[in-house]
């Protein structure tokens, strides 16, 4: 799998400047709903997510954060924030699949724990990628 960084229509020069292909899922350099990091698949298949954006609990229906809070979540010792991505996967059949992915990044505040935030973030997004994949048709080995 490879990765491709695609600037929004409003971007910044920092973003402008990521443009391009990547072994590896780059990380976002800062907050931003209009870029895209793509990933892309062998057999014709592709997969990215768009950020629908990020949300404290206070801003959420009393459903989603009975949903999503993890056990033993300490709102005095941690801050919670809610990132919701919708990840789609264009088969090589043309036909679009979708998926909503909630994840909870939660922080202790006595720790410096934002590095692995992107992180554990990609790496739910790639397993919505490999499940709504599953569901895609057949691949023609003949198409490229």
């Amino acid at each position: 799998m490879s990765w491709e960084f695609e600037p929004g229509s409003d971007a910044c020069a920092r973003c402008e400047s990521m443009v391009g292909l990547y072994e590896d899922a780059p990380t976002r350099p800062h907050p931003n709903r209009h870029c895209q990091i793509v990933a892309t698949q062998t057999g014709g298949l592709r997969c990215w997510y768009e950020t629908r954006g990020n949300f404290y609990p206070s801003e959420l229906p009393a459903e989603d954060l009975e949903k999503y809070t993890p056990d033993g979540y300490d709102p005095e010792t941690e801050v919670a924030e809610y990132w919701y991505y919708d990840v789609y996967v264009e088969c090589c059949d043309g036909s679009l699949l979708h998926k909503v992915v909630v994840t909870v990044d939660t922080i202790d505040m006595t720790a410096d724990d934002w590095a692995g935030i992107q992180e554990r973030d990609l790496e739910a997004i790639e397993q919505a990628c490999a499940e709504l994949e599953d569901d895609c048709p057949e691949c023609d080995p003949n198409i490229v």
